[in-house]
């Protein structure tokens, strides 16, 4: 399991990963757009920040994304999100290859759920 941040600056929200930008990456590689942005913007309640607890494995409480296509290659994958917290939800998203960072193939499935600041 590893934890994921997302924060916003101004209307856009950003991956938090200040390694990627250490290495020469560019900030702009790390915005989420799209039904992502909108995932995030639901996910956030109005705060600037949101966090997830992520795996490939499922775990208590988790909500998930599921496979529905590659961009080709190891470049990311697209994921539909059914619901969210009890809610549904009919979201497709598009994760990039920096989410799957160590991994041989794109997960057929992303367990994750939002966790408060205070239980990192």
């Amino acid at each position: 399991m590893y934890t994921v941040t997302y924060y916003k600056l101004g209307k856009h929200w950003y991956l938090d990963a200040p390694d990627y930008i250490a290495q020469g990456g560019e900030a702009d590689d790390l915005e989420r757009i799209g039904a992502f942005h909108d995932f995030l913007e639901l996910a956030a309640e109005g705060a600037t920040t949101v966090v997830f607890h992520m795996d490939t494995n499922a775990f208590n409480d988790a909500d998930f994304f599921e496979l529905v296509a590659s961009s080709g290659g190891r470049t990311g994958g697209h994921y539909h999100l059914h619901s969210f917290q009890g809610q549904p939800v009919d979201l497709e998203l598009w994760f990039n290859s920096m989410i799957f960072s160590g991994l041989a193939t794109l997960p057929q499935r992303i367990y994750f759920k939002k966790v408060a600041h205070s239980m990192l």
